[in-house]
């Protein structure tokens, strides 16, 4: 039986899919079309492999087996929260993504407050990798695991700990303002390389994304290259086998791994797939065989509230609740749900059953294409555009995990540097002119002006002023 809901799962996200393709606002820059994929290789590709394979890692981690009912609400659970995420997307944001003309010396006037601020940012990133390298390679990392599943600093500072992320947005700065040529994607290729030898991978795959949109903005593209295809198949081959060992053999070509020499041996052989990355599937049954069939109660949503508290470094609160201040239960009493990640569908299925699963499904939806409307409302400014494709790659992450926390973290440093960008920006018309706070009527009269303004100028003493381009070079 479980065959044919397998079967019928696949059958609604194609059928869903082709409705999206077909429509106006199919691009590689809407919420939808990253929706669409993750859900497409978690929920859809991978439990056929998983089931014709009989995975069972997780399941052996977990301490759990997942009963036929429990797998077939699970995969009823996501496929309903795609349903209603796509049709939420497509109703809510139905315009097409296109580009604007744009002042062509906004770029040469950005040169300087990019180069300053990633002059400023680049060297604590760089520190705070490096010293992720040493704290993996000789056991001196601060991070614990509680009891709870928890991770949570024990003397240092997680603001340190997320300081390489900002590398991302400098990348795509450094790389728009110089129009993509190789010395301005030097800092990219190093952050993935750092990256990988921390262990972490998520982020490299989010930078990845980030500056292929970027790319396909600047020359007008709607899909990605077979060039940005390639490039992102070496990021996730770099992807599995960063997941294999944890950055070891990349660390190992620079330092000697001395804990990982001592501790690990040969690692058991397993499917590529079948491993924790990539097991929402099981995850989410874990949640939906647990609550709230053994917890007795859902969560309310009450775990966002750790948005408040989450901000505050230990340091600093020695009483800080570790993971959300309200818990409505323990889920470690029931199983090792290590690295749990349950998606939107998931996550709504334990906040609130089948009705959690539609509001919260409803929301992301909601919220996902104002913010699409927002960046199609000024995408003539560099820092809105360039902060979207931040924010739009960074849900890969999000829609995986499904937690507004995991959103939160990485929103932070993706919009930091932006704003000293932004602050840095002398005149408080560039300021304007950047973050597109005009409004598109306003900054349409901006540019007649600034038109007339040149033909005055032309006709006084010959000289060009200011120049709009038409179309965006990558060169």
């Amino acid at each position: 039986m479980y065959e044919w809901v397998l079967f019928a799962n696949l059958l609604v996200y194609l059928a869903v899919l082709a409705y999206y393709l077909r429509s106006p606002c199919a691009s590689a820059f809407h919420p939808a079309t990253f929706y669409a994929a993750v859900h497409g290789f978690v929920f859809v590709v991978r439990p056929i492999l998983a089931w014709q394979g009989n995975y069972n890692k997780v399941y052996q981690v977990y301490r759990f087996v997942p009963t036929l009912e429990v797998k077939i609400t699970t995969i009823s659970v996501a496929g309903l929260a795609y349903c209603i995420v796509m049709a939420c997307l497509m109703y809510w944001a139905p315009k097409p993504a296109a580009n604007i003309e744009i002042p062509s010396d906004i770029r040469q006037r950005l040169r300087f407050p990019v180069l300053a601020i990633f002059t400023l940012l680049s060297p604590i990133a760089l520190y705070a990798m490096l010293k992720s390298w040493g704290d993996r390679a000789y056991d001196t990392d601060t991070m614990v695991t509680t009891a709870g599943g928890y991770r949570i600093n024990t003397s240092g500072v997680g603001y340190l700990s997320e300081a390489p992320n900002m590398l991302i947005p400098l990348s795509l700065l450094l790389a728009w303002v110089f129009r993509f040529r190789l010395p301005s994607l030097l800092p990219f290729f190093a952050f993935v390389l750092l990256k990988a030898g921390t262990g972490g991978r998520g982020t490299f795959v989010i930078g990845t994304a980030a500056i292929g949109l970027l790319y396909l903005y600047e020359n007008r593209r709607k899909w990605p290259t077979p060039k940005i295809m390639t490039l992102f198949a070496v990021i996730l081959v770099l992807f599995a086998i960063v997941g294999q060992d944890r950055g070891r053999s990349i660390r190992g070509y620079f330092i000697t791994d001395q804990v990982e020499m001592a501790r690990y041996g040969v690692a058991e052989k397993r499917p590529l797939l079948d491993g924790m990355d990539y097991a929402n599937l099981e995850y989410t049954e874990f949640i939906v065989r647990t609550v709230p069939r053994l917890t007795h109660t859902y969560g309310y949503f009450l775990d966002n509230l750790q948005i408040l508290t989450e901000p505050i470094p230990r340091a600093l609160w020695s009483g800080k609740p570790v993971g959300p201040p309200v818990k409505m239960w323990d889920l470690w009493n029931y199983g090792r749900p290590i690295g749990i990640s349950i998606s939107v569908g998931g996550t709504g299925w334990a906040q609130l059953g089948w009705l959690g699963v539609v509001l919260y499904s409803l929301f992301i939806g909601f919220s996902l294409a104002k913010i699409y409307n927002l960046f199609l409302r000024y995408r003539y400014a560099p820092l809105i555009v360039i902060g979207y494709f931040g924010f739009l790659a960074g849900t890969i992450l999000y829609i995986r995990d499904g937690s507004l926390l995991t959103l939160f973290r990485s929103q932070l440093f993706n919009l930091m540097p932006l704003t000293l960008v932004y602050l840095a920006s002398k005149k408080a018309h560039r300021r304007v002119r950047l973050l597109g706070l005009l409004g598109p009527k306003a900054y349409k009269q901006y540019l007649a002006d600034k038109m007339a303004e040149l033909r005055r100028r032309r006709q006084v003493n010959g000289t060009s002023g200011l120049s709009v381009q038409s179309r965006p070079s990558a060169h």
